[in-house]
């Protein structure tokens, strides 16, 4: 009985019906029996993009020829020639005070309020003119979803946020932890992003990165990084890049894995053998060495230094002289050693994980606990853990038990590619569709423990007022301000001498004439003797 199997949206009404909206007109569902409408029952367009229902029962159908009101009865469309900005209707809402806002495909926000329009575009505040979801809050704040980020509207003032505040993009390939906390992402085409706890910053081939396809990277102990590309190897000390490709450097261009020994070699994983760079001079290992084949994917270094590589044609260990390989494990994308110096494979042909303690062999599979067979990433933890990065989702074994975490329990995406746990133990999963977070968030910002600790506020985003947690490790002269995003100061929380202890301070969203100012992005800054620490928050009026 439906009108037709590609569905746009649907809503319920209060006597428990279902709106049903498709590109062959509306259908309603009461729980037994189907009624379908079209255009030769009023509506203005077959195409039903999206539907409201107001206080009154007032069905609202947003339709690729104009704005439709159905009462029960009567059927009236509003087009271009009544005040709606476009007729290409994607998304409807009705407020409290019931006007109805609608969402164009090109022309930004038509807002009706049953008698005039207001409309609204990208030359009053809007981030875009094309419109995908609005959203009201219960304090009347209205968020606008648009193909080039979010634009919040309060009434009066226009917030923005764009994905150029973060990742560059959402596929995420690898992960690295530098020496002062930064936490490196590396991604398929769009080069690297640092996020530093407070800022993101963006490197690519125009800063002196290699290649813009990251798949690899590694941390010296000078905390120099090291990053695998799609065209060999860039090296970034926090200022100069330098580069090695097959003409200068490694067998091969495509660096799949890199690994570190307890004498500083640097070991490459490609897809033509190994390479070992010592800092002077570079040596290249095949096939006819004795690795296992030339298609190399994963490389780690155990409690005795031998090195283990994986490939698709099984593993091979390296003591420094002799080779050993075991063909039987095929396509070994993944390798970890754990605290016990157990070193665990994972397969990504289906084939789950095999653990080698040295003398036996363990299989584990989803008939075991683990989430999929397919494994992509393994890591190791303090307390013993060991996680799993699948293609579909991420899996921890504590030795007995198996827990695993999918989309529905907060993963961004199934397909992981990487996974790096940092000093605080938060692991971090880089996916095909961004990047995931577990742990603790207040340990994310970076601080300076010998002299203060901050916490992010709380709440953030936040209405009416936010409270920000600090610690001094000392008696210190405190001063903590917030600022806008132009480094204007707003406001002065607090600026006096402190002695060692936990401190709160509260924030109602007022500046130093009481006067409240309006919704963005603001930083609370505060300094405790020489060090300096910032944080960004989001008032919303």
């Amino acid at each position: 009985g439906l009108a037709d199997i590609y569905i746009y949206s649907i809503v319920f009404d209060l006597e428990g019906n279902v709106w049903v909206g498709t590109r062959k007109g509306v259908s309603k569902f009461d729980g037994a029996n189907w009624t379908t409408y079209t255009e030769s029952d009023g509506l203005s367009n077959n195409v039903v993009y999206s539907i409201a229902i107001d206080s009154e029962g007032n069905k609202w159908f947003g339709t690729n020829n104009g704005l439709t009101k159905f009462d029960g009865s009567n059927w009236i469309t509003y087009s271009t020639g009544d005040g709606l900005a476009e007729r290409t209707v994607l998304t409807v809402t009705v407020d409290r005070a019931g006007n109805v806002w609608c969402g164009t495909k090109t022309k930004g926000i038509s807002k009706f309020d049953g008698t005039g329009w207001t409309n609204y575009s990208m030359s009053d505040g809007l981030v875009d003119n094309n419109l995908r979801s609005i959203v009201l809050e219960k304090e009347g704040n209205i968020w606008f979803g648009t193909v080039n980020g979010i634009s919040g509207f309060n009434g009066t003032q226009w917030t923005t946020f764009r994905i150029t505040d973060e990742l560059s993009t959402n596929y995420v390939r690898t992960i690295v932890l530098d020496k002062v906390g930064n936490k490196w992402f590396g991604t398929k085409r769009t080069g690297l992003t640092r996020f530093d706890g407070i800022n993101w910053a963006h490197f690519t081939e125009s800063e002196g990165l290699l290649f813009n396809s990251v798949r690899s990277n590694v941390v010296d102990s000078h905390g120099i990084i090291w990053f695998g590309t799609d065209r060999g190897i860039s090296v970034f000390d926090g200022s100069t890049w330098k580069n090695f490709t097959p003409e200068n450097g490694p067998a091969g261009d495509h660096t799949n894995a890199l690994a570190i020994d307890l004498e500083g070699n640097k070991w490459v994983a490609t897809l033509d053998g190994v390479s070992k760079f010592d800092g002077v001079n570079w040596t290249n290992y095949t096939s006819q060495d004795g690795l296992v084949s030339d298609f190399i994917w994963a490389i780690a270094i155990d409690n005795d230094g031998n090195k283990w590589f994986g490939g698709a044609g099984g593993i091979s260990k390296f003591d420094g002289s002799n080779w050993t390989t075991f063909r039987w494990l095929q396509r070994v994308t993944s390798i970890a050693v754990d605290l016990d110096g157990n070193i665990w494979f994972g397969k990504s042909n289906g084939g789950g994980v095999s653990k080698y303690d040295g003398n036996n062999w363990t299989e584990y599979s989803t008939s075991d606990g683990l989430v999929h067979n397919s494994v992509t990433a393994i890591a190791a933890d303090l307390e013993g853990n060991i996680w799993f990065g699948t293609e579909m989702g991420v899996s921890k074994f504590d030795g007995i038990n198996w827990t695993s975490f999918t989309i529905s329990d907060g993963l961004v995406e199934s397909f992981v590619f990487a996974i790096a746990i940092d000093e605080n133990g938060n692991k971090w999963f880089a996916t095909i569709g961004g990047v995931s977070f577990l742990g603790n968030p207040a340990t994310i910002i970076k601080s300076a423990p010998d002299i203060f600790a901050i916490d992010q506020n709380y709440p953030n985003p936040f209405n009416n007022f936010t409270t920000i947690k600090y610690t001094l490790k000392k008696a210190q002269n405190v001063t903590i301000e917030i600022y806008n995003i132009l480094g204007q100061k707003i406001k002065t929380l607090t600026r006096e001498e402190k002695a060692a202890g936990n401190y709160i301070v509260h924030w109602d969203g007022t500046n130093d004439f009481g006067l409240s100012v309006s919704s963005g992005i603001y930083i609370y800054n505060i300094r405790a003797g020489e060090f300096v620490k910032s944080k960004r928050m989001i008032y919303v009026r």
